[in-house]
């Protein structure tokens, strides 16, 4: 170092020491810029996983509702059908006493309690 100052003038010294503060401080400025960068990746990164997995639970939600719903539809549709068939049977039933008891010449007047014999 001392022959370095030997041989140069003093004002070339502290240029050179300028341009190596110049060089730390442009260099700062850079490793700033770059992890502002870094965050803003990160921060959009973790917006996108957030919005997939809020995606994914309101596809759930749907899948379970529509799922819910077909069941619902069905269970109705099944207690339509048992209501159908119940009044069927009811009819069929009540055919088959009014057929009794014109064989046995009784009147038949669609309830039991009213049975009234005719001969």
């Amino acid at each position: 170092m001392a022959r370095y100052m030997a041989d140069e003038k003093e004002s070339t010294f502290f240029v050179d020491v300028l341009k190596i503060a110049l060089g730390v401080f442009i260099g700062g400025l850079l490793a700033a810029l770059a992890y502002t960068k870094y965050m803003a990746w990160e921060v959009e990164y973790s917006l996108r996983q957030a919005t997939a997995e809020m995606q994914k639970q309101a596809k759930q939600q749907a899948d379970r509702s529509r799922k819910q719903a077909e069941e619902d539809r069905q269970r109705c549709e099944a207690a339509a059908n048992e209501r159908v068939a119940r009044e069927r049977q009811q009819a069929a039933d009540a055919l088959q006493r009014k057929q009794i008891c014109e064989q046995h010449g009784v009147r038949f007047t669609g309830h039991l309690l009213h049975v009234r014999q005719t001969r």
